[in-house]
């Protein structure tokens, strides 16, 4: 949630998230190449393979999409498309995928350091609130979405994961912004990314609206058919 700042106007953002879904099918549907990909970036996290997804796969296309939609839709200018970029790792995101044109990089950390009654699974008290990936991008209009990503190398159906990613970017949606913090923190929809990697077969690919009406959040599933 915004806190004194412009909201989003949901059909901006229903209109970036069906383009960035869009890019992220005709990216992500080969699963053999999403396959060596996240094993070619194995030096980079070699105990996490959703992370080398996340910032090999997902990222590099969040970067385009958003920087032309920014530039197209919105008439920024290239620094505030870029400054609205922000993901876990930003500073080593060369590593996993080239920059250049309308990749420009993210250019910080989405973590809001203000402790929570609670962490997102409920457990703790106390933490952080860090999600992969999100787009603040203030102004009339205005864009501002959290996004998460999970990918499994074995699984075939997004089915069991989708109410988990729900819940997480609900949890990060609900947090208010903190401008006494020093932090820009609020999103006023989501944007989750889940692959199943199990079995051969090219992805099936779909955009779950939902929770669209609801709470504002959108589901890019890709999942054997």
């Amino acid at each position: 949630m915004t806190l004194g700042l412009e909201m989003t106007d949901l059909a901006h953002a229903l209109a970036y998230g069906e383009r960035l879904f869009s890019a992220l099918r005709e990216g992500l549907t080969d699963v053999a190449h999403v396959k060596a990909l996240v094993e070619r970036l194995g030096p980079h996290a070699p105990a996490f393979p959703e992370v080398r997804f996340c910032k090999g796969g997902v990222l590099p296309i969040v970067d385009e999409v958003t920087n032309r939609f920014l530039v197209e839709e919105f008439k920024a200018d290239r620094h505030a498309a870029f400054r609205s970029l922000r993901c876990e790792g930003f500073a080593n995101l060369s590593e996993c995928y080239q920059l250049g044109g309308d990749r420009t990089g993210f250019s910080g950390s989405p973590w809001n350091r203000t402790k929570q009654p609670l962490s997102k699974c409920g457990t703790r008290a106390g933490s952080t609130a860090n999600p992969d990936f999100c787009v603040r991008h203030n102004g009339d209009p205005s864009l501002r979405l959290v996004g998460e990503v999970k990918y499994s190398a074995k699984t075939r159906q997004s089915a069991s994961i989708i109410a988990g990613v729900v819940a997480e970017l609900r949890y990060y949606m609900a947090i208010l912004s903190d401008p006494d913090y020093g932090t820009d923190w609020g999103h006023d929809f989501g944007f989750g990314v889940i692959y199943c990697a199990g079995g051969d077969a090219p992805r099936r690919s779909r955009l779950i609206l939902d929770n669209w009406e609801s709470d504002g959040i959108m589901i890019a599933s890709f999942d054997h058919p």
